[in-house]
């Protein structure tokens, strides 16, 4: 099992608790210069600094108890932020989230609905369904709503 896999299987039961989902876990190793990253998000609304510091802490106790990394490394625990929605599993995580959507022609901004099998992303567009090929977006990326 690789170092992700087994950092996500011992952070699952406290992400659960914390009502947090984890994102990704990334871990770079570069001779004696590891970096450990580690993205998570609020079940519900946004995660918040406190909670973030707190994973950090349990992670690393948690990395150190079991000796997952032998090397010294970096630990940054994150909030995703505005992601760039790429693969199926990005919309499918970030359900709900606000984006910005750009076609050869027009962006669209709106909330993620759903991702269907057939590779097409439904928004909700001010209250209005709106199906979107993913072969038509040129650029797609979580945003801020003012």
């Amino acid at each position: 099992m690789d170092v992700e896999s087994k950092i996500s299987e011992l952070i699952e039961p406290y992400l659960e608790k914390e009502e947090l989902r984890l994102y990704k876990i990334i871990f770079t190793s570069a001779g004696k210069k590891s970096k450990l990253v580690i993205y998570v998000d609020a079940k519900e609304g946004h995660v918040n600094i406190d909670k973030l510091a707190a994973l950090n802490r349990y992670a690393g106790d948690v990395i150190e108890a079991e000796d997952l990394i032998k090397n010294s490394y970096t630990l940054e625990v994150s909030s995703p932020g505005l992601v760039t929605l790429k693969e199926e599993r990005d919309y499918r995580f970030f359900k709900g989230r606000y984006c910005k959507i750009v076609l050869e022609k027009e962006t669209i901004y709106g909330n993620i609905v759903d991702y269907l099998d057939d590779d097409v992303v439904v928004l909700d567009v001010d209250g209005e369904e709106k199906k979107i090929e993913v072969s038509n977006i040129l650029k797609a990326k979580l945003d801020v709503r003012f």
